[in-house]
């Protein structure tokens, strides 16, 4: 958080549990208890709002990624963690167990990097690219399979898909596979 040794505030030193407070609450305890002088204090704060907007500023480009999407939050993992990258992942977040910490890992190695946004840009765009051609493979290797069910049916699983933000093909996909796992215990190799 406020780790920075450049920085003239530091997380506060208080004896109750500051695990019970939010980030920005513990960042906010952290400046009112400094001993620093208030304008050292506004001059950090504008400081930190500088390039807190210069991390941002990369954000757009990062519209494609699918939260919801556990192969592509996975797939991002791998291609950070075999990128230059993969120093700049913090030992919190190396080991993420769902996509908010997957995403999360891919953010905080892009923010701690030292390097320009135009490169970051360039990576974020590659990422992309490679996506969209994973993609398209994994889309010729679908076959047609055409279903008789009722009308209702239909409506239903394309309800249920909606809601898990899937296409209708990808809902029964990913029901079969959770089904199988379930009833069989393998899962897709």
């Amino acid at each position: 958080m406020l780790r920075n040794r450049s920085l003239p505030v530091a997380p506060a030193e208080t004896k109750f549990n500051q695990a019970i407070l939010s980030k920005f609450e513990q960042i906010l305890l952290a400046f009112d208890l400094s001993k620093a002088p208030v304008n050292v204090k506004k001059d950090t704060i504008e400081n930190l709002r500088q390039k807190w907007s210069k991390l941002i500023s990369i954000d757009p480009y990062l519209n494609w990624i699918d939260i919801k999407d556990e192969g592509q939050c996975r797939w991002l993992v791998d291609q950070v963690q075999n990128s230059g990258l993969s120093v700049f992942v913090p030992l919190d977040f190396a080991y993420p167990v769902d996509n908010k910490g997957r995403l999360l890992l891919l953010f905080s190695a892009l923010d701690r990097s030292t390097y320009d946004e135009k490169i970051k840009v360039l990576f974020i765009n590659d990422l992309k690219n490679k996506w969209a051609r994973k993609k398209r493979k994994d889309d010729t290797e679908k076959v047609q399979c055409n279903l008789n069910v009722d009308a209702i049916t239909k409506k239903n699983i394309k309800k249920l898909a909606d809601q898990r933000g899937l296409k209708m093909g990808e809902y029964i996909d990913a029901i079969v596979a959770e089904d199988k796992e379930r009833v069989l215990g393998q899962s897709e190799p």
